[in-house]
């Protein structure tokens, strides 16, 4: 019997991204692998495996809690505004939602690791982790830009998680305190891939400046590196695969902002979307399609028009406001 090959995202034209933007994952071709995790749709065949992964250790992890009493560290990276955060709780909304209590879990609690000032200011942040395990919950910790330096310290934060994650404890004063069962997302901030931070512990190292790197990787139980909506490093314009994830992004933001809702499909003009898909970068990656989305002028149209974009000023704070409207007048409106 013969089966139908498996598309990329290379075999896709504009009308198929545009589907795509309009329709969701509803509008991709049926043999393109997809992966949905809640609101999460990707078509990355690396991401789906890592995301599945993470799920399958953490729904172990929340079966077999009575049996666990040290943390379950993971680790997700991705360039500045890729969507990490979101990804995360898109993957453990299930367990969120659980009725049995040995399986549930709360929102996550999020500390910016860079915006504390000592590792005193931790330990503050690892009480209010153990008051919710105390009260029979399974803190979801997220730990954002864990990789950033502590007092000068290029990765210094990492030494002060060894701890907790291997004996699930941490010291304060000559006090011993158990954390209990949890579950630590550790989310970089200047590595965009979990590689990357690889080698930066490696360079450390190198240099002895030794940052206990290699001690916190060899308790690292899994990892999810999150592609972005702007082109590889040295690549001027977005291929394919970062069009069509652009696509996906664009659907979840008309969803959200119930953008002129038929109740079929989206009505948007091509234009607006091909300069969305097609522009060379976005400063901010997510949060600016996001942001450009937010400063249109929706209210009481229903369709999202070249009209209802910001001005140029506006845009150029996110994108090459130029180039993105001409990428919208190259093509006619349809």
């Amino acid at each position: 019997m013969d089966f139908p090959p498996i598309l990329s995202a290379s075999s896709l034209n504009f009308s198929d991204r545009l589907k795509v933007a309009l329709q969701g994952k509803d509008g991709l071709p049926k043999h393109i692998p997809v992966g949905c995790f809640g609101k999460l749709v990707t078509v990355d065949h690396t991401e789906i495996e890592s995301l599945h992964q993470v799920y399958n250790l953490i729904d172990t992890y929340c079966i077999e809690v009575p049996l666990n009493e040290n943390p379950l560290a993971i680790s997700v990276f991705g360039a500045p505004g890729s969507g990490k955060g979101f990804a995360i709780k898109q993957l453990t909304a299930p367990w969120m939602r659980a009725n049995d209590g040995e399986r549930s879990t709360t929102a996550p609690l999020e500390f910016n690791l860079s915006q504390l000032n000592t590792a005193s200011d931790l330990v503050g942040a690892l009480h209010q982790v153990r008051d919710i395990a105390l009260d029979g919950k399974v803190p979801l910790v997220l730990w954002d830009e864990f990789d950033s330096p502590l007092e000068g310290q290029p990765l210094g934060w990492l030494r002060y998680f060894l701890s907790p994650i291997q004996d699930g404890k941490f010291q304060q004063d000559e006090v011993t305190h158990l954390i209990g069962p949890c579950i630590f997302v550790f989310a970089g901030g200047t590595s965009e891939n979990f590689e990357k931070f690889k080698q930066e512990v490696k360079r450390l190292d190198a240099e002895g400046r030794g940052s206990k790197g290699e001690d916190f990787l060899s308790r690292m139980r899994g990892n999810v590196d999150i592609p972005g909506v702007n082109p590889p490093s040295g690549t001027s314009k977005p291929g394919p695969t970062v069009m069509l994830r652009r696509a996906l992004v664009l659907n979840s933001m008309f969803d959200k902002f119930k953008i002129a809702n038929d109740g079929e499909k989206f009505e948007v003009e091509e234009g607006v979307v091909q300069a969305f898909m097609e522009v060379s970068r976005y400063e901010h990656g997510v949060r600016s399609i996001e942001a450009i989305i937010r400063m249109s002028n929706l209210r009481g149209r229903e369709r999202y028009t070249r009209a209802s974009l910001p001005s140029l000023e506006q845009l150029k704070l996110h994108v090459d406001g130029e180039e993105f409207l001409e990428k919208m007048r190259s093509r006619r409106h349809s």
